[in-house]
């Protein structure tokens, strides 16, 4: 029920620099608009499926809910004139997740300090807790504010959450927060809400965990939260995750909103050799990279092209791979030299339904590629030890040997979901039995070859010292956190 406007980081869950955005105060903090008198078409609090400031500006609303249940009585009439207050997603986020289609998942509210929104995971987790008893959340049920008007009142309560898991049959470009629904006599994870509507809002005691990240990029956010903070939010997350879980966690990759699975796999009695690692093979076909949503330093682009300026798109190994002439052909030989466009052009394979991992999708990636164009030195010429940029997301990175070789020391195979989808070579898929993944690192004296992580799928066995062959070789794309 708070309503005062001022907040600072050692009283409520905001950043320590805090600013919001405008315009979420009023008159430089004077109040809050009202959904009584400001959300009549047009007004600050006014939304619709087109539109409206209703997402905007920080509205909230008092009043009093006439039906509630407590822990000690699961009468949904014990409670009467109930205090409230309803407020829409600007204000319950502090100002720091507006817009009419902001889909981010929310760091900072309007919570105490030390306390937070609660995410999916933690939403579900209550909802397990309370199954056959929900009057020990003492639901309220006063519906909620849809402009001027609350609808459902006396038949369900609602709480924003601070996660977005939009419903994937909405044309509403507006429904895309989370909150928790009180109806019937049950709670549940009600997605897709509208951010101009109000809301109540409930804490729960804050600590970070995987299901606050929507977005694989989301483990940069979190680290530079660190730095901003001095929590190590990061390591919160990181400890969230079972070890070798059977089933893995799914995120999205900002730059093509693409589900992976991500796993944290390693020995259980050495916490420095587990990893987050990606459990699916990168699938990425955007071209244009930048340092916000990507592994670079700078904007790259990967291109049909003599150099790295234009954009058209990747070149093909289906189809620039055949001829020697072709973009993505290449050889090398035993004296560890090579030739071919296939070393200095960014190339990789595409398919929707790859048949040897039972019909999901897949792409393969030349050195080139993975690296984000910079390893792309020609056959002959020496290259880095250690590829430093890759196209892997924000926060994330290829593996180098030495994780490879962690990964395979401690026999979790079965948690990384190996696939044995072969290579790319002259044109065609080749190494059919065998999954290959590159590494950041070079291999042995060789330079036109780097480590590559290998599975055999007759064997099993995991080996994470082999060749990857020439750099104009596809290999699939499997990255980690930083």
């Amino acid at each position: 029920q708070f309503t005062g406007t001022e907040l600072d980081s050692t009283t409520s869950n905001v950043a320590p620099n805090y600013t919001p955005s405008n315009p979420y105060r009023v008159n430089g903090g004077d109040g809050y608009y009202s959904f009584t008198t400001d959300a009549t078409s047009g007004g600050k609090c006014y939304g619709d499926n087109t539109g409206g400031d209703g997402s905007n500006y920080a509205c909230i609303q008092g009043g009093s809910i006439n039906s509630g249940m407590s822990p000690i009585d699961d009468n949904p009439t014990a409670q009467s004139n109930i205090s409230a207050i309803w407020y829409n997603y600007a204000a319950a986020s502090a100002g720091t997740t507006i817009g009419i289609n902001n889909s981010s998942s929310t760091e900072y509210d309007i919570c105490p300090a030390g306390w937070k929104l609660p995410n999916y995971t933690q939403a579900n987790t209550l909802i397990t807790a309370i199954d056959t008893n929900p009057s020990i959340f003492s639901p309220v049920i006063g519906g909620f504010y849809n402009n001027q008007t609350i609808e459902y009142s006396n038949v369900s309560g609602w709480w924003w959450m601070n996660t977005s898991q939009r419903p994937t049959s909405s044309v509403d470009p507006l429904k895309v927060r989370d909150a928790l629904r009180f109806y019937n006599n049950e709670l549940t994870v009600n997605t897709g809400r509208r951010g101009y509507n109000g809301f109540h809002v409930r804490c729960v005691l804050k600590s970070f965990s995987i299901g606050d990240l929507t977005y694989m990029q989301d483990f940069a956010r979190v680290t530079e939260s660190d730095a901003a903070t001095g929590d190590n939010k990061k390591q919160q997350v990181i400890d969230s995750m079972e070890l070798n879980s059977t089933t893995g966690y799914t995120i999205k990759d900002s730059r093509d909103s693409v589900n992976y699975t991500i796993n944290k796999i390693g020995p259980t009695n050495d916490t420095t050799k587990q990893y987050i690692w990606m459990t699916k093979n990168l699938l990425l076909r955007k071209y244009s990279l930048s340092p916000s949503d990507s592994n670079v330093t700078t904007v790259r682009t990967l291109y049909n092209g003599s150099d790295w300026t234009t954009s058209s798109g990747y070149n093909l190994q289906g189809t620039n791979a055949s001829s020697s002439s072709g973009n993505c052909y290449g050889t090398y030989n035993n004296a560890g030299s090579g030739s071919g466009n296939g070393y200095t052009k960014a190339c990789m394979y595409y398919t929707s339904s790859d048949s040897n991992i039972g019909g999901e999708p897949n792409a393969w990636y030349n050195y080139a590629a993975a690296t984000a164009g910079t390893v792309n030195a020609a056959g002959n010429v020496a290259v880095a030890e250690e590829a430093t940029e890759d196209i892997c997301p924000a926060g994330w990175r290829l593996p180098s040997r030495a994780h490879a070789t962690d990964f395979a020391n401690s026999g979790q195979k079965n948690a990384f979901n190996p696939v044995a989808s072969g290579g790319y070579n002259t044109g065609s898929i080749y190494n059919l039995g065998i999954g290959g993944w590159y590494t950041s690192t070079r291999y042995q004296n060789l330079s036109p070859l780097r480590y590559a992580l290998t599975y055999a799928a007759s064997s099993g066995a995991v080996n994470p010292d082999a060749s990857s062959g020439g750099r104009y070789n596809g290999w699939s794309v499997r990255c980690i956190v930083k």
